[in-house]
């Protein structure tokens, strides 16, 4: 999954009037209508860190996400 920046990055290869803070926060309202169409699991899952270490296997179920009309 790229980062912000990457994502930032791949943007900024075309010429826009937005700035920085505008994207993000565009990306930022797009999550959240994701994240309040997408169902939820209601068991918690936890894991432990280890320093050095940045990447972790989560438990995410295949979801099909429909996009709005309205959203396009």
């Amino acid at each position: 999954m790229p980062t912000v920046q990457q994502i930032l990055n791949k943007a900024d290869k075309y010429r826009n009037s937005y700035s920085t803070d505008d994207k993000v926060d565009w990306m930022d309202a797009g999550q959240k209508v994701i994240y309040q169409e997408v169902p939820h699991e209601s068991v918690p899952f936890s894991f432990t860190t280890v320093s050095g270490f940045s990447a972790y296997p989560l438990p995410i179920k295949q979801i099909r996400i429909a996009i709005s009309q309205n959203m396009q």
